[in-house]
């Protein structure tokens, strides 16, 4: 009961006050994996150099055990909008607005506007001498300074990260 009391102080936080309120869909973790006919460690030193390409700041990084965390990435609302569906839906189970207008309203409702980011973990596993899997695991969440809400990943940005690894890898040296 709780849990749904929050939800619904949530959905009015990000929406505003309509007359057919949204409904809440919150987000799951989103998980992704490739297989790679690569070793272990060549998988491992190109998701760290591509990371390091991309300027993103590592939490933990442990290379035996092939885990890679990044910490929070700050979203724009123009990039949640590609990767994520925003979280209230209609009545006909379509999005309720985006985050780009979103964010707008609640600033010229004098409101604080939202707050977005990602946090990415990898993990690469042997599968035998010369080939490996590359799984990513993503958590999206929108805030509106109270209140937090995940986000349903469409898969893009995972996608890219593992397709940018493989790239790397085939890129003549």
């Amino acid at each position: 009961m709780k849990t749904a009391a929050v939800l619904a102080a949530v959905l009015l936080l990000f929406m505003g006050a309509c007359s057919t309120p949204p409904t809440l869909a919150p987000g799951d973790t989103f998980e992704s994996n490739t297989d790679i006919r690569l070793p272990k460690g060549d998988v491992f030193d190109a998701l760290v150099e591509v990371v390091y390409e991309r300027n993103l700041d590592i939490d933990q990084v442990d290379k035996d055990a092939g885990i890679l965390t990044l910490d929070p990435l700050s979203i724009t609302m123009k990039q949640m909008d590609r990767y994520c569906e925003f979280p209230a839906i209609d009545t006909e189970g379509r999005p309720a607005s985006n985050f780009v207008d979103a964010d707008r309203n609640r600033k010229e409702d004098g409101k604080d506007g939202l707050g977005c980011t990602v946090t990415m973990s990898f993990l690469v596993k042997r599968l035998d001498d010369e080939a490996s899997n590359l799984s990513v695991r993503a958590d999206w969440y929108a805030t509106n300074g109270t209140d937090t809400v995940q986000c349903a990943s469409r898969g893009i940005y995972e996608a890219e990260m593992l397709n940018a690894v493989k790239d790397h890898l085939l890129a003549p040296r």
